[in-house]
């Protein structure tokens, strides 16, 4: 299928660009998911910071192939294409810069924005956006990595208590409706400040900053994945994104991203 680069026509969606983030754009009205298509794109060589926005998707997913579901033109829906050279115990740490922009282009907004390990984005407790980013590779080599962001911006109570009781818009915490475009401009600005630092440093600066950002530690949890479900006290986080849960019977359990993909 042959995609089409173009900026987005809307007002509010001009210079989108920040650097090599979102230097070409595919703005479609409906897809199946943002996801595929910057997949896609990619295999057959798209550019790094190729952006790939929906106002609607059919099948969009989260974590473990959960359905994400998002009402036409009222959720910000994107996903990026990115190159880095960086080895693969480092790719956790660009969900962790995804989430990190999300949050601070969030509180941009006034809105008080935290994460949830691993890839939730919260205002208030309350579940408003989340990451889903997959790597390709071959053999031991890095391909490219799309990171999928989702983002319930004007959804209203209604749409969303249909879709879980535990989720949220920005328009609801705000109290307003808010801008697409806007929030977008705000997110890959944060995305691309901390990008070029983590290709400097492998991410440590950005693993500290999202661990300062996190919504989960000192918290009872629940942790659901192949092993089951895993109860306790989060405790810590490591440079790579592990969990530390302290179980009732004392045992210090360490969760990955994997673990819980």
């Amino acid at each position: 299928m042959g995609w089409r680069v173009k900026r987005p026509k809307t007002r509010g969606a001009r210079d989108l660009a920040a650097g090599t983030i979102g230097q070409a754009i595919i703005h479609l009205k409906r897809t199946t998911s943002t996801n595929d298509v910057a997949a896609d794109l990619a295999r057959r060589g798209a550019a790094e910071g190729t952006l790939v926005i929906a106002d609607e998707q059919t099948a969009g997913r989260g974590r473990r192939g959960h359905a994400w579901l998002a009402p036409p033109r009222r959720s910000l829906l994107c996903s990026l294409i990115l190159r880095p050279m960086l080895p693969a115990a480092r790719l956790p740490r660009l969900t962790m810069l995804a989430a990190l922009a999300c949050a601070r282009a969030i509180q941009g907004l006034g809105l008080p924005a935290t994460i949830k390990w691993p890839n939730d984005i919260l205002i208030n407790g309350r579940k408003v956006g989340g990451i889903l980013a997959e790597a390709d590779f071959a053999g031991d080599r890095l391909n490219h990595v799309v990171v999928g962001i989702g983002i319930n911006v004007n959804v209203e109570q209604a749409d969303l208590t249909a879709i879980s009781p535990q989720a949220t818009s920005l328009a609801i915490e705000a109290g307003r409706r808010l801008s697409r475009w806007h929030l977008l401009r705000l997110l890959l600005a944060e995305f691309a400040v901390r990008y070029e630092s983590m290709l400097q440093d492998e991410g440590q600066a950005v693993y500290k900053e999202w661990a300062q950002c996190l919504d989960t530690l000192g918290r009872d949890v629940t942790v659901t994945g192949h092993f089951g479900a895993l109860c306790g006290r989060a405790e810590s986080v490591d440079a790579d994104g592990g969990l530390f849960i302290r179980r009732n019977s004392g045992e210090l359990v360490r969760v990955t991203f994997e673990d819980v993909g």
